[in-house]
């Protein structure tokens, strides 16, 4: 690792240790550090809008609370990391790796998530409104309370996530396989959501006549 960065990571830690009252907040905003490791530092809270971390090694490090708005992620690996409330707006995140991430409370709107890797990892509260997810596997993610609104969600694993009480609103499924109809009944709106024919939904012959009407309300519920 680069001499300039290690001396702002000690900085950094500083920062951290003594709630701000000394050291200094960690800023690499608009930075090249592609193909640098991070695994397992702690950069929670720093800034890093811009930055260029194509390739980057960044597993099981905590990035809780940092902020990644507009940055360069392509490929790079997060794997198991921490980025709980995590600003990832605007980010191009093609084939990144997010596996087992805890991504609570994280924002991801209008990001390219294009063949990026999201399975088992825990997205409670995540926003994902209008990105791009084309490829994207969600398998084993959970997804609960997440707003997928408006999300361009095309040949990606969504049947495998956690759907609970998420909000799929406006969600464009072309291509995607969707989600069986019991799971579709635990969303907390599916208002205008396109490409979907719910009569030919997996399951759907199984319903109840209430849950087939609840998939409707649900249809027509606008979100929160």
């Amino acid at each position: 690792m680069v001499v300039f960065l290690q001396w702002r990571l000690f900085l950094h830690r500083l920062w951290l240790k003594s709630n701000g009252k000394c050291g200094k907040r960690l800023d690499l905003s608009g930075r090249k550090l592609s193909r640098i490791n991070f695994d397992g530092l702690n950069l929670s809270k720093a800034m890093l809008q811009d930055a260029d971390m194509r390739n980057c090694k960044c597993r099981q490090a905590d990035f809780s609370g940092a902020d990644f708005c507009g940055a360069e992620l392509r490929q790079a690996d997060f794997s198991g990391s921490n980025l709980r409330g995590a600003n990832l707006n605007a980010c191009s995140m093609e084939a990144a790796c997010f596996i087992k991430a805890d991504l609570s409370d994280a924002r991801i709107s209008d990001s390219n998530l294009t063949n990026t890797m999201f399975c088992d990892a825990v997205m409670v509260r995540a926003y994902l409104r209008g990105s791009m997810c084309f490829g994207t596997a969600f398998s084993g993610a959970d997804l609960t309370d997440a707003d997928l609104g408006c999300a361009a969600v095309w040949r990606s694993g969504i049947d495998a996530a956690n759907l609970h009480k998420a909000n799929l609103s406006g969600i464009d499924l072309s291509m995607s396989y969707p989600p069986d109809a019991k799971k579709l009944l635990e969303a907390r709106s599916l208002y205008d959501i396109r490409h979907l024919d719910f009569t030919k939904l997996r399951g759907y012959e199984d319903l109840t006549p209430d849950q087939k009407a609840e998939l409707e309300r649900l249809r027509r519920k606008k979100p929160d």
